[in-house]
């Protein structure tokens, strides 16, 4: 069903972005527009009033229409952004031996905010269309929790959910026992696009384009414990994921205040991702026989949106400084902490792609034109 949904809205968007970009490119009238110097009343000889610089004057104006005929041909961004990504979803991780009392819970990972690199680019085709490229991308959220078990190892110890059936319920009996147990949950996002963009007014822009989104997220943890006259022993547990997205988007931008060299833009955007996620889990405990991994692939329909709003300065005719802040969400990706309650080593259940992260933050970057 999910690959019927993706080939479906690919053919629309492609359709759509066809006759987005046939509709824009009258190359040789935009162009000569936009080369032609501006021209006023006054300038047409002397005699503003007269039907000859009426008729040119209008020429001219009709020319330039909604759009800016002054735009600039070539557009760069550069700048940091800083981005922060939402705690898990709400999943029990580990109980006492009795499955009683939660330990440690997904939510508990509380990712600070982290710095990326954003990069912009547009190139004007014509009075009112244009291409544009973007990427970001973040490589370093990373957040910790530690717990540690009320009981005596002789009367329990950690236990590792979910129910019988996942990946930690098949060692054969034996739990995931210890005193004390450090976790880390790691992610990282990388973002690429590439658009058409059509000037609908002088201050709204609508696009559509290509996307492609890198997420790759991690879970380690270390069970410690000691047993009599062999000293200390640990459990390590880990989960490596990656989601490789790629889909159609469409959007737009408006400009909702234009003041002197003060300028406030938003924008919004939208799309559905073919998206294939891979993921390795294992379960080992060093200096023994027991080692258990289980690798899934599978194709899912993801999908992503964004919102935006960003204030620029204009410092010369050719350099601002803009700042704003950014939202993004995703729905229908896998995460390392969601993936102990399905994954088996005999590979028979798939892999669990219900995560919906959630990144938002501050942007700032210069901006040249010319």
């Amino acid at each position: 069903m999910s690959r019927t949904i993706w080939r479906r809205f690919a053919a629309i968007a492609l359709i759509c972005g066809t006759q987005l970009a046939l509709s824009s490119f009258d190359a040789t009238a935009e162009e000569d527009c936009c080369n032609a110097e501006f021209v006023s009343l006054e300038s047409m000889g002397g005699d503003a009033s007269s039907k000859d610089a009426k008729d040119d004057f209008g020429k001219m104006d009709k020319c330039c229409g909604p759009c800016d005929c002054c735009a600039p041909l070539w557009t760069v961004r550069a700048g940091a952004i800083f981005l922060k990504r939402e705690e898990p979803t709400a999943r029990t991780l580990f109980t006492n031996f009795s499955g009683a009392t939660e330990l440690m819970n997904a939510e508990g990972f509380d990712f600070e905010t982290q710095t990326g690199f954003d990069f912009y680019a547009k190139r004007r085709l014509g009075q009112c269309s244009g291409v544009e490229v973007r990427y970001f991308g973040v490589d370093s959220w990373s957040a910790d929790q530690s717990a540690a078990n009320p009981t005596s190892f002789a009367n329990g110890g950690f236990l590792l959910q979910p129910a019988p059936g996942g990946l930690a319920n098949l060692l054969f009996g034996v739990p995931i026992v210890g005193t004390t147990i450090d976790a880390t949950a790691l992610s990282r996002l990388h973002s690429t696009e590439i658009n058409l963009t059509r000037d609908v007014t002088d201050r709204l822009t609508v696009l559509a384009g290509f996307r492609w989104v890198e997420l790759h997220e991690e879970f380690r943890a270390d069970a410690n414990y000691s047993v009599p006259f062999f000293g200390p022993r640990q459990w390590n547990i880990d989960s490596s994921v990656d989601n490789h997205m790629y889909g159609f988007q469409l959007g737009a931008a408006a400009t909702l205040l234009d003041w002197r060299r003060f300028s406030l833009e938003g924008n919004l955007k939208a799309g559905v991702y073919y998206n294939r996620a891979d993921v390795d889990a294992s379960i080992t405990r060093p200096a023994s026989f027991l080692d258990l991994a289980a690798s899934q692939k599978t194709d899912h329909t993801a999908f992503l949106g964004e919102l935006g709003l960003v204030g620029a300065v204009q410092l010369t005719d050719c350099l601002s400084v803009r700042a704003g802040y950014q939202i993004t969400w995703i729905e229908g990706v896998a995460v390392a902490t969601d993936q102990f309650t399905t994954l088996i080593p005999s590979g028979g259940d798939e892999i669990n792609v219900g995560g919906s992260p959630m990144y938002h933050g501050a942007l700032v970057s210069l901006e040249v034109v010319w």
